[in-house]
């Protein structure tokens, strides 16, 4: 019988591993990458130098955000005083509602 299909020849070259179990390939890879991302990501130790360093730049950080916020509390709480003991003048209690707009714009945090 005459066929114009060669016939297998199991001693002919064989594609690569690679080629003939793809899903395999594909698994490897996902497994290297997965583990490559894993090893990447575990915490690593600290020395203590650099938690207090750390610390310090956010308690630094924290402060000179509350500090405009302190002083216009700061600065209503006087208000509120000299209000209460009635030692403002009709002068100094026209500016006083624009003042303390401003200083609760100050606390509002608004501008972060």
């Amino acid at each position: 019988m005459t066929t114009t299909e060669p016939a297998n020849d199991p001693t002919g070259p064989r594609p690569p591993i690679w080629q003939r179990h793809r899903g395999l390939s594909i698994a490897a890879v996902v497994i290297v990458i997965v583990l490559i991302t894993v090893l990447t990501d575990l915490p690593t130790s600290t020395s203590r130098a650099s938690d207090v360093s750390a610390e310090r730049s956010v308690m630094s950080e924290v402060n000179s955000d509350l500090q405009p916020c302190a002083y216009s509390i700061h600065q209503a709480l006087g208000i509120w005083a000299l209000a209460a003991t009635h030692q403002l003048s009709a002068a100094d209690r026209a500016p006083t509602p624009g003042l303390l707009g401003d200083d609760q714009s100050a606390c509002s945090l608004t501008n972060e």
